[in-house]
């Protein structure tokens, strides 16, 4: 039975079950092709000319730029998309920590922020906090 099939751009943070095997983690998407990671192998490529089929899943035309990464597949967090404006760094007790920031999001200066994912190691990126999400500039 052939199944029917459209090109897409791929979804950045989501992951697509490939037509001939395998998890694929979309990092980033243009229009039409997207950097992939194979959620098993760390192989990271960028995928032209991808399409989806009925069933959901994808394959594409052809990959160039393929090498492995360093981590596998986001964690919980970085998955999720998860504010990390809302996350600061201070001393608790003698001790340093990690806190939620309560209340209406302000400007958090740059010795309160976090610079790395807690979970998974990842440096951050001004997209991880929201629309600058208290970030001072």
């Amino acid at each position: 039975m052939y199944m029917q099939g459209k090109r897409i751009t791929p979804e950045q943070g989501k992951v697509y079950q490939n037509k001939g095997g395998g998890e694929f983690l979309c990092i980033e998407s243009f229009d039409g092709s997207a950097v992939m990671q194979n959620t098993a192998s760390r192989w990271t490529f960028k995928a032209h000319g991808v399409t989806q089929y009925e069933d959901g899943t994808v394959e594409w035309d052809y990959s160039t730029r393929g090498h492995f990464e360093r981590w596998l597949k986001r964690c919980r967090l970085c998955e999720t998309h998860f504010d990390f404006s809302t996350l600061i760094v201070n001393k608790c007790g003698g001790e340093w920590a990690l806190g939620l920031r309560g209340g209406t999001i302000r400007n958090i200066s740059d010795e309160d922020r976090v610079y790395f994912c807690p979970e998974c190691g990842r440096k951050l990126t001004d997209e991880d906090f929201r629309g600058n999400g208290g970030r001072k500039k």
